[in-house]
């Protein structure tokens, strides 16, 4: 489950800055549900399992949109597609009346 809402921070947050906050957040709804449904979780197990899957939810999730932010933009592929332009507006134009 973990692994499955890591990958699914990875689309929807988009930032490694703020996967901690949507982690801690949806384990605090999680934690209000139980409560709700059968009062405070007294097992020291169930605050080692829901931890321990906070922190690997929120690092795993921060490692792959460090690893999204890092990556080259392809700029090369703009360029050619400009330079290339059949209407004549594109980047070549621009530098030919100068």
């Amino acid at each position: 489950m973990h692994f499955n809402s890591a990958a699914f921070m990875l689309y929807v947050i988009e930032r490694a800055k703020k996967c901690l906050d949507f982690a801690a957040t949806l384990y605090i709804i999680h934690l209000f549900i139980c409560i709700v449904y059968g009062g405070w979780p007294a097992s020291v197990t169930w605050w080692v399992v829901n931890i321990a899957g906070l922190a690997i939810m929120s690092l795993l999730g921060e490692y792959l949109c460090i690893r999204r932010e890092l990556k080259e933009i392809p700029i090369s592929r703009l360029r050619a597609s400009k330079q290339l332009s059949p209407t004549g507006s594109g980047l070549v134009s621009c530098f030919s009346s100068i």
